[in-house]
C-alpha cells in the first residue's frame, strides 16, 4: 500500500490443484478498481453492457441479520448485486464482474471511512457464485 492508501496490491496464491485459480493457469485473475459512489457506478456499468456476478438472495437475508441493516438498505444492495462488509472503522461495498474465459474478473469497490480490509468475509459468497455460474456455462 502506498502512503496515501490509494494503491493496494494484494497477492493471493492457491495451494490446491482443484481450485479455479489452479485450473485456469498462472497469471492475474482479479483486478479491483475503486469508485466513490457504488450505487451510481453499478447502474452506469450495467447500462454500458458490463455483466456482474449474480449473488444469491440468501446472502442478503444473512447480511441483514448479521449487521442489523434496514430493509430499504438491503433492497438497494440486492437490486444492484452489491456485497457489503463493515468494521468499527468503516464500510466496504463491492461487486464482481462475470469471469472472462472462466478465469479473470474485475472487482469494483468503494471504501467508506477507514475500512482497511478487502471484503474477505464475502470471498466464500463470490467463490460459490462463480462456481455455480461456471458449472451452469460449462
Amino acid at each position: 500500500m502506498n502512503a496515501s492508501r490509494s494503491v493496494r496490491i494484494k497477492l493471493n496464491v492457491a495451494q490446491g490443484r482443484n481450485t479455479v485459480m489452479a485450473r485456469s493457469g498462472s497469471g492475474v485473475h482479479h483486478i479491483a478498481f475503486f469508485c466513490s459512489d457504488m450505487f451510481a457506478t453499478v447502474p452506469r456499468l450495467v447500462a454500458a453492457g458490463v455483466s456482474f456476478l449474480p449473488i444469491p438472495d440468501n446472502y442478503y437475508l444473512d447480511l441483514a441479520a448479521r449487521f442489523g441493516l434496514t430493509d430499504e438498505f438491503v433492497d438497494r444492495l440486492r437490486a444492484n448485486g452489491i456485497l457489503y462488509d463493515r468494521t468499527d472503522s468503516g464500510e466496504y461495498f463491492h461487486v464482481f464482474t462475470e469471469s472472462f474465459e472462466g478465469r479473470f474478473f474485475f472487482e469494483i469497490a468503494q471504501r467508506v471511512g477507514a475500512y482497511d480490509a478487502q471484503g474477505e468475509a464475502n470471498a466464500p459468497v463470490r467463490m460459490a457464485a462463480q462456481a455455480r455460474r461456471y458449472s451452469l456455462t460449462s
